[in-house]
């Protein structure tokens, strides 16, 4: 059947998890959505714990151009890979699609929306 295909295909592919962190305007100042904080810290930083605590992989973050060494700062310790670039969601995942390794294997993406950071690990 197409469900057993698909399920099959996911199993094959080469799961990476791309949390990333937008830009937005700030009181007119353009900011990464790094200074929007629940419980001390950025949200970001909240779906990056989540999906590698949930997934037991690294994480693939997406950070403004500019921005890479605060964001990499940020979330120091959590295994999470910085990838500079792109100003829109779909400039960042463009970037992360030329960057990852295509080992011959397919690729399966998971974006984790770092607005939404509460979601439950047993989504992942």
């Amino acid at each position: 059947t197409a469900g057993a295909r698909v399920s099959a295909t996911v199993r094959a592919a080469t799961v990476r998890y791309v949390v990333p962190v937008l830009p937005y305007e700030d009181e007119g100042a353009g900011s990464p959505l790094a200074t929007t904080h629940l419980h001390g810290r950025p949200l970001f930083a909240h779906a990056v714990s989540t999906v590698h605590e949930a997934a037991g992989r690294d994480v693939l973050v997406t950070a403004p151009v500019g921005a890479g060494s605060a964001v990499s700062a940020i979330l120091d310790g959590t295994g999470a890979r910085v990838i500079e670039g792109g100003g829109s969601l779909g400039a960042c995942l463009q970037r992360v699609l030329a960057d990852v390794s295509l080992d011959g294997r397919p690729q399966l993406l998971v974006v984790h929306d770092p607005r939404c950071p509460l979601v439950p690990k047993t989504t992942f």
